[in-house]
């Protein structure tokens, strides 16, 4: 336990994790904001308090600090300002949303919360932020135990997503005929079954090969593959966007810290010569 606990890892690799987890939560705290003020102001938008003891929100001004606040703490957390912070607001707006009405529930808020609480109790501006712009001296690692609890989190998601889709309704097709867009071969019940099983066991295999050093570029390969062709198949919208940010980054925990590291070199050394090419006079271009 003493060895689990004082573990230390590069930062690069959670600081990239804390920009995707900042990006997540500034797209939906824009969404948020749209869909506080539709649930008060549009009358197609049937409210349903969950808790009576919880404020209304309802007045325009307390919208907008209310999505002001998310937004402002989304964005400082993206760069890396007081991250654990910006992590702490984000979470706790996060979890009030979720109070203030039913509608707002949703599986890609859980999954929001459980990676917001994991970030602010990280050191993930200890890299690729403002803080370690600023500090020079600011350590380059990390505690390894809330980034094995971000990779845990991930693989939890994964198993009890496809474990969800064991009944007939799903590995029959039928639930994919209803939600995406599938080109006509697709529809042939056949091949809509193979599909949806294929798919469940992907989930399966995804919760387990990412811990495997041999099977984790497979698993990371057929996992980018698989969140690209779900937004393809059932059109971008905020949930799938917040989602599929905070799986992308949490993919980056998994990659040798060494590989991130050269990643993040040659990145540096390309925006150098993309910035030279910009700010170098006009005569000598």
């Amino acid at each position: 336990m003493t060895r689990f606990l004082t573990a230390r890892r590069p930062a690069t690799a959670l600081g990239l994790c804390r920009i995707a987890a900042g990006l997540a939560a500034l797209a939906r705290g824009l969404k948020s904001c749209r869909d506080l003020y539709l649930l008060h102001f549009d009358p197609d938008v049937v409210p349903a308090r969950l808790f009576d003891w919880m404020p209304a929100v309802d007045a325009v001004w307390q919208i907008a600090l209310f999505g002001g606040l998310w937004v402002a703490a989304a964005v400082g957390l993206t760069v890396g300002y007081h991250a654990r912070a910006c992590a702490a607001v984000v979470l706790m707006a996060a979890i009030a949303q979720q109070a203030f009405d039913q509608s707002f529930q949703a599986h890609h808020m859980d999954f929001l919360v459980v990676v917001l609480l994991l970030v602010a109790i990280s050191e993930s501006d200890a890299a690729v932020s403002v803080r370690a712009w600023r500090d020079k001296h600011t350590p380059r690692d990390v505690a390894a135990w809330p980034v094995w609890l971000l990779q845990v989190q991930l693989s939890i998601v994964y198993f009890y997503t496809a474990a969800a889709k064991l009944n007939a309704p799903f590995l029959s097709g039928q639930v994919l005929l209803e939600r995406l867009a599938l080109p006509a071969f697709a529809r042939d019940p056949t091949v809509i079954a193979v599909v949806a099983t294929g798919t469940v066991g992907l989930e399966f295999f995804l919760a387990f090969a990412l811990w495997v050093p041999r099977t984790r570029p497979y698993a990371i390969a057929m996992g980018l593959v698989l969140h690209g062709i779900v937004p393809l198949l059932m059109g971008i919208y905020a949930g799938l966007v917040v989602f599929s940010l905070l799986v992308l980054g949490i993919y980056v925990l998994f990659l040798d810290d060494l590989a991130v590291e050269r990643g993040m070199e040659i990145a540096g050394r390309i925006g150098s010569r993309v910035r030279g090419v910009f700010t170098r006079p006009i005569g000598q271009v």
